[in-house]
């Protein structure tokens, strides 16, 4: 079975203090009863000293059998105490009450033996060149000591370790909670649900993370949607783009086959003749500004300085030849100073087909300014109407390819629905972008600010 972060996080400190905690408490046992041995080892050597000196000061002026008696007295005193005298002369043991078993050791060593439960510390001096005296003392209460020492000891550890277990876990599965909610946002936003948020709270890492984790979902789910919407788009260009081409299509065709089977005049045959050409012409005009868009937007264009008010003079002079300029006024209202950075063959192009799309608001009566103005360090062009105007809904999709807002009149005047669109990718290669202001029955106005 696989384990979480935190369970492992657990399991490896929870161990690390184990070993710690064991080691500590090994060592702190070793290290009491070492120093209790050293400490009864040199309360034992002071001891013999003790009994050394005052058996010399007793045994004056004794003879033998005196002597003997007198190591009897002091064997016996001892062993009430759990000391165990060995007299020797010359090698030979005069009084013993060592117990049974243990090997006296070596002259002027400290030993210590086992014998059965028991434990002895042994040592052996000499009182004069020819009588030595080896001290056997009871130590098994250092032992027991030892083990009750241990037995408390690992009975505090293992408490320790049950609390600590339980607080560790307790803190651990707290503190690695938001990464299994973040874990959770994550698996849930795999499965397409956007909507979930990260727990942001907290100023540590995990807080961070959250936020930041929290921005990039946010930044996917913008550009999905902007994805989604493109998608959109192109399916409903794709959609116009049909519509737009199955009319003329069908209108050539049907001329065509009337040209072809019809008996018909020579002014008939050339008015279907006209017809044919004009929307080949229409096809051709929405193929080309199909082709100028995906230009512009792919390729980056050739910056000048552009003198505005020759732009603004010449779009002027050209509109007002048209034939859809009757009964429309158009103003100029430009400085001749003003220039700015751009593409001079795409301002015009952008003003023109803004111009255009004035002068057809305006039915054939009304008023077009065209002009420029600066606001702060920013020049503003902008082309003003007093025609029909627009709604919010349609401000909404005027830039979109193929959208007219009089379906009937645009296409009666052969617009082709994509002026706008053209403007809109040329204003984004300039890193500007078309500004609408309209109301219906009042006007509109397109600003480009450069």
């Amino acid at each position: 079975m696989k384990m979480k972060v935190f369970e492992k996080t657990y399991v490896i400190a929870l161990s690390l203090f184990l070993i710690f905690i064991n080691l500590c408490i090994i060592f702190l046992c070793v290290l009491t009863f070492n120093r209790n041995v050293e400490s009864t080892q040199n309360a034992c050597i002071s001891e013999i000293s003790a009994v050394k000196n005052a058996y010399k000061s007793d045994m004056q002026g004794l003879d033998k059998d005196g002597l003997y008696l007198l190591q009897v007295s002091y064997g016996s005193f001892y062993s009430e105490k759990g000391i165990f005298l060995c007299f020797e002369e010359n090698g030979k043991a005069t009084l013993s009450t060592v117990p049974e078993g243990i090997a006296l050791p070596a002259l002027d060593t400290v030993s210590a033996e086992k014998q059965g439960e028991k434990h002895y510390m042994l040592i052996k001096q000499s009182i004069d060149n020819t009588l030595t005296l080896t001290y056997v003392k009871d130590v098994s209460y250092l032992y027991n000591e030892f083990t009750t020492l241990a037995f408390w000891y690992i009975g505090a550890s293992a408490i320790t370790t049950l609390v600590l277990a339980a607080l560790l876990y307790l803190s651990l599965r707290n503190l690695y909670s938001p990464l299994e909610k973040l874990s959770s946002v994550t698996r849930s936003i795999s499965g397409g649900d956007f909507s979930v948020r990260a727990d942001e709270r907290g100023n540590d890492e995990f807080g961070g993370l959250a936020k930041d984790f929290n921005l990039m979902s946010d930044k996917i789910r913008e550009q999905i949607k902007a994805l989604e919407d493109t998608a959109v788009q192109k399916q409903r260009m794709l959609d116009d783009l049909a519509h737009e081409m199955r009319t003329p299509l069908t209108g050539i065709h049907g001329y065509a086959e009337y040209i072809k089977t019809a008996n018909i005049s020579d002014k008939e045959r050339i008015d279907a003749t006209e017809y044919i050409m004009k929307e080949a012409m229409r096809l051709k005009s929405i193929s080309e500004i199909l082709l100028d868009t995906a230009f512009i937007r792919e390729n980056k264009i050739e910056i000048n300085d552009v003198p505005l008010y020759t732009v603004l003079t010449e779009t002027k002079k050209r509109m007002e030849a048209l034939p859809i300029s009757v009964g429309v006024k158009i103003v100029c209202n430009a400085d001749k100073s003003a220039v700015v950075q751009g593409n001079k063959i795409l301002i015009e192009l952008l003003l023109s087909n803004l111009t255009e799309n004035a002068i057809k608001a305006c039915n054939g009566n009304g008023r077009v300014e065209i002009g420029v103005r600066q606001e702060n360090d920013s020049a503003i062009l902008y082309v003003k109407d007093n025609g029909v105007g627009m709604t919010k809904e349609q401000l909404e999709h005027v830039t979109e390819p193929f959208y007219r807002t009089d379906k009937a009149r645009s296409r009666l005047l052969g617009g082709t629905g994509l002026g706008l669109a053209l403007c809109d990718t040329i204003a984004k290669a300039h890193g500007t972008e078309l500004c609408f202001t309209s109301t219906v029955g009042e006007g509109t106005e397109v600003k480009v600010k450069f």
